[in-house]
């Protein structure tokens, strides 16, 4: 069934789904992160709504946990020099008001 990954963690994520599985379920959950394809069993757990579904993973290979981990690291390596910037752009912005 394919479905879009809204969030994700080593643990586990959320699934946008055109219709929930049913909770408990075991499945093989495939998607590609910037550092690679990753697969991985899953358990899916009750769904929020009608199209999004938490789940859980209960297996990953070293090598699909090492990307994964890899991914969210680097993504949240981003979000942080993004502040950062940001930061530095309002400060510049709060410096040159004519007050």
């Amino acid at each position: 069934m394919p479905g879009s990954l809204q969030l994700v963690s080593v643990t586990g994520g959320l699934l946008s789904l055109s219709q929930p599985v049913r909770a408990q379920s075991l499945v093989r959950l495939m998607f590609i992160a910037p550092t690679g394809s990753v697969l991985g069993t899953a358990k899916m757990l009750n769904p929020v709504n009608w199209s999004l579904q938490p789940f859980c993973f209960v297996g990953l290979c070293e090598d699909d946990y090492s990307k994964l981990k890899a991914a969210i690291q680097s993504s949240l390596e981003k979000a942080a020099r993004e502040d950062r910037q940001s930061r530095r752009d309002y400060e510049r912005i709060e410096k040159s008001r004519p007050w």
